[in-house]
């Protein structure tokens, strides 16, 4: 389990080579979205979230994560299944 805070403003952002950031996830990770990662969240997975660990030493670093619409506006952090995060660079 990992704590995570939504990142605002990348809902611009593609990732190279995928038509969406669920297909980036899904290639990378060799899984198929089911739920949303947010636990105690029993919604499906409908996009691939930006979010950073809260920890200080990870703050650098940005995730990909499946969630649901209602999971991915959240502003407070929130817990997440930690093997379902998926790093990229930040400044892509």
């Amino acid at each position: 389990m990992a704590t995570v805070r939504n990142i605002n403003g990348t809902s611009d952002r593609k990732p190279d080579e995928f038509d969406s950031w669920k297909d980036f996830w899904e290639s990378r990770t060799g899984k198929s979205f089911d739920n949303c990662s947010c636990i105690g969240c029993s919604n499906k997975a409908e996009i691939g979230g930006h979010v950073q660990k809260e920890s200080a030493n990870s703050r650098d670093f940005w995730y990909i994560t499946p969630l649901c619409q209602n999971c991915n506006h959240k502003t407070e952090p929130f817990s997440v299944v930690d093997y379902n995060l998926e790093r990229i660079n930040p400044y892509d």
